[in-house]
């Protein structure tokens, strides 16, 4: 017992000694909390607290993981990234029409870049965001370009 405990000492006293937080570590970085009352308005502070300006934004379906995965990909494609903004099926949150009001450039709107197809961002959707990105000329300004299939599977590899 005292042989298994010699042996085990040295190693529990070196762990400690090395833990972080001890003398001459490394101070941790600082975290910076973005929050929102809910997904959809997380997604709106991100991009408030991320981009001072965008031209254009990438759409995602909020209520399922697998669009808004898909979102961070193209988000990146088209020159550089972009904001990924969240909606839901039949809803377009207050905050995201918002956003879209307020960063709409003043020499014409921004290009949305949906992930889905219609049954994903709704019809109804799409002509609320158009009318926030563009104005009352909404769809006829600019159109949402969409990457869809014919399940999650096939829009991923459509968007790669």
């Amino acid at each position: 017992m005292s042989r298994l405990l010699g042996r085990l000492l040295p190693v529990a006293l070196l762990a400690v000694t090395v833990t972080p937080g001890s003398a001459g570590a490394a101070p941790l970085p600082s975290v910076r909390r973005i929050e929102g009352t809910d997904r959809y308005s997380t997604a709106v502070a991100v991009a408030r607290s991320t981009f001072l300006a965008y031209r254009e934004v990438t759409i995602a379906r909020g209520d399922i993981f697998p669009d808004a995965l898909v979102a961070s990909y193209v988000s990146s494609a088209f020159n550089g990234i972009n904001p990924i903004l969240l909606v839901g099926v039949n809803y377009t949150p207050p905050s995201v029409i918002e956003e879209l009001q307020l960063r709409r450039p003043v020499s014409g709107g921004t290009s949305l870049h949906a992930i889905g197809d219609q049954e994903a961002v709704t019809l109804g959707v799409e002509a609320d965001l158009l009318v926030a990105a563009w104005g009352a000329g909404g769809g006829a300004n600019g159109p949402i370009y969409r990457v869809a299939g014919a399940d999650r599977y096939v829009t991923s590899v459509r968007a790669a």
